[in-house]
């Protein structure tokens, strides 16, 4: 998360929107043209402790998020949204989602 190390990015489960449809990295169809990445997945070790680890290096690069835990809507199409974090103008979010 900073500049002393590369983002840990697990690519065979990032989303790619391909078409109308999602495909995990490890199933992205070789030398098809028209994608792009849908969600990214950081690499954690699937707690919420660490998550926040996530998030809290975030905090301190400057990023304002706010923290929902009982979220209304899921930023992922699949799983069951736990948490999320949203930046102040919509770009992005944060979540864990249990799959």
């Amino acid at each position: 998360m900073s500049d002393e190390g590369p983002l840990l990015v697990d690519g065979s489960r990032t989303l790619f929107a391909v078409g109308p449809d999602w495909v995990e990295g490890r199933d992205f169809p070789a030398g098809t043209a028209d994608w792009n990445v849908g969600h990214i997945r950081l690499v954690t070790d699937g707690s919420l402790a660490d998550a926040e680890r996530v998030i809290d290096e975030l905090a301190e690069q400057g990023v304002e998020l706010d923290r929902l835990d009982e979220p209304e809507r899921n930023p992922l199409p699949f799983g069951e949204v736990l948490t999320v974090w949203e930046d102040l103008h919509g770009q992005w979010d944060a979540a864990i989602i249990r799959l």
